[in-house]
């Protein structure tokens, strides 16, 4: 038994409709369709500056004099080192009003951790932003071994259960010799 009782049913000849009403369809909602255009080209845009034009910068930076040039990835913390997390005090100096140290957020939970030794997992170098769908380059910023997000936010009512690594910048540890 056939699926298609006639021939004539697979007939491509709305192809072309579709395709018009899905282009009208675009120009009935204009918002949506400049919004979708819009992002798509700030997306570009921040390729465009963050990656070609750092490219440009570096290898320009190398060409000219070596003094003054430091590598953002060479730093005292490797994988296996213990670190202290310094005092509330001092980590609190280093923080804006937003509670961020170079974009990266003090989280609340990790208050507890103050003052206490830890294990350095790895160097973050690079990590995948999912709120703005792109790669971003870390600088200065560790996971500790067993140091986890516990999910619970005051701001929504339902616990996250992703059990996420949290970011910590070098400058709120100390290399313990």
């Amino acid at each position: 038994m056939c699926q298609i009782k006639n021939i004539d049913e697979m007939d491509d000849t709305d192809y072309f409709e579709k395709k018009i009403e899905m282009i009208l369809f675009f120009f009935r909602k204009p918002i949506t369709f400049m919004s979708i255009v819009v992002k798509k080209m700030k997306r570009l845009d921040t390729f465009k500056t963050t990656y070609l034009g750092k490219q440009n910068k570096v290898t320009s930076e190398k060409d000219s004099s070596s003094k003054n040039s430091t590598n953002f990835l060479s730093s005292d913390f490797h994988p296996g080192d213990i670190v202290m997390i310094r005092s509330k005090e001092q980590i609190l100096r280093t923080l804006d009003i937003n509670n961020k140290l170079d974009g990266c957020l003090f989280m609340e939970e990790m208050w507890q951790y103050c003052d206490t030794q830890q294990k350095i997992l790895k160097k973050v170098n690079y990590f995948y932003d999912e709120a703005n769908f792109r790669m971003c380059k870390a600088r200065n910023t560790v996971l500790l071994e067993g140091i986890y997000c516990s999910g619970k936010f005051q701001r929504y009512n339902t616990n996250c259960d992703r059990y996420c690594l949290l970011f910590w910048k070098e400058d709120w540890l100390e290399k313990i010799k």
